[in-house]
């Protein structure tokens, strides 16, 4: 974007009508079954939109969320650590769309509101939960991770090559956080969380490896290069790192 910050609803309707266009060239079988989104899209014309374009949503809401003209906050204000409420029996208006809703409490105590096409709470919140993938993803490709944001690029040719770049380089964090796990185990936290994920684990232990290049320890980094390898390749590799 041309900007810092949000997309506003224009810039998302014209992003999103683009991608219907290539989408409905090229795919003649499948259908689009849902949009996953968080609490920063939210609005009348956006949800609108979607209803127009026949997209069934599942987004999260903030708790001030405005429901049938009262906050949403106030519906479920009662809810337990794990319980489960919707309103499926009924729809009710959100940004001047009917929808359902489902709600649940996180053992953590986080409040999570969604509105959804879907009549059934726990699928709700389980398509939503697919959404955390993505969220996981960006994380890792930038502050927490790769940084690609420091780049600044902003020319589309060189940006495709840097995320050509990045995702093999994230894929190969993924594989080596798998196999560093086995010999290094990742520290579960009080609260039940691991202390970093897997890529953060391999990406840890490969910049390790590079770190003592200099001191002709070449035998850990090929070993650590040798997750990306085909398996019938990785007993040559050892014996000839490079």
């Amino acid at each position: 974007m041309p900007h810092s910050g949000n997309s506003n609803h224009v810039e998302r309707c014209a992003l999103l009508d683009r991608f219907l266009a290539e989408f409905r060239l090229y795919n003649k079988t499948y259908r689009i079954i849902g949009l996953l989104a968080d609490r920063e899209f939210f609005g009348k014309p956006w949800f609108k939109f979607l209803r127009r374009r026949k997209i069934p949503i599942c987004i999260r809401l903030k708790s001030d969320t405005r429901v049938n003209g009262k906050p949403i906050s106030l519906r479920f204000q009662h809810m337990k650590p794990g319980q489960i409420w919707s309103h499926s029996a009924y729809r009710v208006s959100v940004y001047g769309v009917k929808v359902c809703l489902a709600a649940c409490l996180t053992p953590t105590g986080q409040m999570l509101y969604l509105a959804t096409a879907c009549v059934v709470p726990e699928r709700a919140l389980a398509q939503y939960a697919r959404r955390w993938g993505a969220e996981c993803l960006h994380q890792a490709l930038k502050g927490r991770g790769l940084h690609l944001e420091d780049t600044h690029l902003v020319h589309a040719e060189r940006l495709s090559v840097l995320l050509t770049v990045l995702s093999v380089a994230l894929i190969w964090c993924c594989l080596t956080g798998e196999v560093h796990a086995e010999e290094v185990e990742i520290k579960i936290l009080k609260h039940g969380r691991a202390e970093k994920s897997l890529f953060r684990h391999g990406l840890d232990a490969i910049q390790g490896a590079i770190k003592t290049l200099g001191d002709g320890t070449l035998e850990r980094f090929a070993e650590l290069f040798a997750v990306c390898i085909p398996w019938k390749t990785r007993a040559q590799l050892s014996r000839n790192p490079f």
